[in-house]
């Protein structure tokens, strides 16, 4: 019997490879996270000039799939507005709470 990785090559690859990793100097926001069931913590910092995200990393002592997922969604709203960014944040959220359609 051969044990398969539960994880996608995708998912392998920002775990290793974690883009966006470690405290951002000249940050213009900061944020802090914790998930109370499993006990990760996350810490965002994020660069906006003129509504625009100009720069963002985070920190984090937490499990693969959440170091995976801060490091793809910095990807993905990395250059942004703000208000798109927030857009595509409500989206995720609806969708999480089974509200597909309604951010």
């Amino acid at each position: 019997m051969s044990h398969s990785n539960p994880y996608d090559a995708f998912v392998m690859d920002h775990i290793k490879n974690a883009r966006n990793y470690g405290e951002l100097a000249g940050a213009t926001h900061k944020a802090d996270g914790l998930n109370p069931l499993c006990g990760d913590e996350l810490k965002v910092y994020v660069k906006i000039e003129h509504d625009c995200i100009t720069d963002i990393a985070f920190q984090c002592a937490c499990c693969g799939i959440s170091m995976a997922s801060a490091s793809v969604m910095t990807e993905t709203v990395k250059t942004m507005q703000v208000a798109e960014a927030r857009s595509l944040a409500g989206a995720f959220v609806a969708a999480l709470r089974g509200n597909a359609g309604v951010a």
